[in-house]
C-alpha cells in the first residue's frame, strides 16, 4: 500500500471510531426520564474537593436533574465556576453538562410522575431566581445551594415536604448530603453509567 493510500486508510478507520467512541460517552436519551439525577466525575480541585466529601464511594463530583424541553436535552445544577463565570443554579444542555467528564451514571429517584413534574418545576424556579451557590456547605439556608443540596430541596417540594434522601454524611461537626447519598441506601435506583 502506498504511503498517501495508507494514511488515508488510517484516518477513515481512526476518525469514525473516535466519533462513535465520543458518541458512547452520552446516556441513552431513549432510557432518560424527566427527573433523573445526573452524576458525573470531572477532574481539578473542586471536584477533587467534591468527590472526597462521600464517605465510601467516590466516583462522582457533580449531579444536576435531567428533562427535556421541546427536543433540548437539559440538566439544571448547582455550580461554581471562576473559569466560566457561573454561580448558582443554571440550567444547561446535556452534552455540556458531561462535556468534560470522564465518568458519568444516571440514577432515578422512587418518584410518581407528577413528583417528577414538581422536582423539575423546582429546580427551574431556583434557576430562574438565580440562587447562588453554596459555598459554606450550609444545609440549613435555603438561598444558597450546592449541587445535592439542590436536589434535596426540589425533591422535598415535589413530595410535599418529605424528606425521601435521608442519609446525610458527618464531616468535622457539620451534616452535609454527599454525592452518595443520593443513591446510597436504596435512594435512587441506577439507570445507565459509563464508568
Amino acid at each position: 500500500m502506498k504511503p498517501d493510500n495508507l494514511i488515508l486508510f488510517i484516518l477513515l478507520i481512526f476518525i469514525p471510531t473516535t466519533l462513535l467512541a465520543e458518541k458512547l460517552r452520552q446516556p441513552d436519551i431513549n432510557k432518560l426520564q424527566a427527573g433523573d439525577l445526573v452524576f458525573r466525575t470531572s477532574h481539578g480541585f473542586i471536584s477533587d474537593f467534591a468527590r472526597n466529601f462521600s464517605i465510601t464511594d467516590k466516583r462522582f463530583s457533580h449531579v444536576g436533574i435531567f428533562f427535556k424541553s421541546g427536543a433540548r436535552m437539559q440538566v439544571i445544577h448547582s455550580i461554581h465556576d471562576d473559569n466560566k463565570n457561573l454561580d448558582g443554579v443554571i440550567i444547561e444542555p446535556l452534552t455540556n453538562f458531561l462535556q468534560a467528564a470522564s465518568n458519568w451514571a444516571v440514577y432515578r429517584l422512587p418518584l410518581t410522575l407528577s413528583q417528577k413534574n414538581s422536582l423539575i418545576l423546582a429546580a427551574r424556579k431556583y434557576a430562574t431566581q438565580k440562587i447562588p451557590f453554596d459555598s459554606r456547605f450550609d444545609l440549613s439556608t435555603t438561598h444558597n445551594f450546592y449541587c445535592t443540596e439542590l436536589v434535596w430541596h426540589a425533591a422535598k417540594k415535589a413530595t410535599s415536604g418529605q424528606d425521601i434522601i435521608k442519609n446525610r454524611t458527618l464531616r468535622a461537626g457539620s451534616q452535609f448530603i454527599s454525592i452518595e447519598d443520593l443513591y446510597r441506601n436504596g435512594n435512587a435506583r441506577l439507570v445507565e453509567s459509563l464508568y
